[in-house]
């Protein structure tokens, strides 16, 4: 499994996507950025075990507006920026003073 996932990142370029700009992104997919901008993609509270939770609204995506490598490369864009956060958010979880809450 962990062999699979190393595969899908290099052929996904997962790093390229991480470590470009807003522009650069947008140059090579086309409407990208749009597709950002309309709102379809959100992340919004965690689930049960504390991770981060994207959600799709459906009602906005138009499948037809964009080219298919675009989507795909949009849905990359959201999981990686959603893996990031959820790194953060562990790790300022872990620093975080610990407070009773009163019974």
């Amino acid at each position: 499994m962990m062999f699979k996932a190393f595969k899908w990142r290099l052929d996904e370029d997962v790093p390229a996507i991480k470590y470009s700009t807003d522009e650069l992104l947008d140059s090579q997919n086309p409407k990208l950025i749009k597709q950002l901008e309309t709102g379809k993609f959100f992340l919004h509270g965690t689930d049960n075990e504390n991770r981060p939770v994207a959600y799709l609204t459906v009602r906005l995506h138009r499948p037809g507006d964009q080219p298919p490598k675009t989507l795909e490369r949009l849905t990359v864009y959201v999981c990686i920026s959603l893996f990031s956060l959820f790194i953060v958010y562990r790790e300022s979880s872990r620093m975080a003073p610990f407070y009773p809450t009163p019974s």
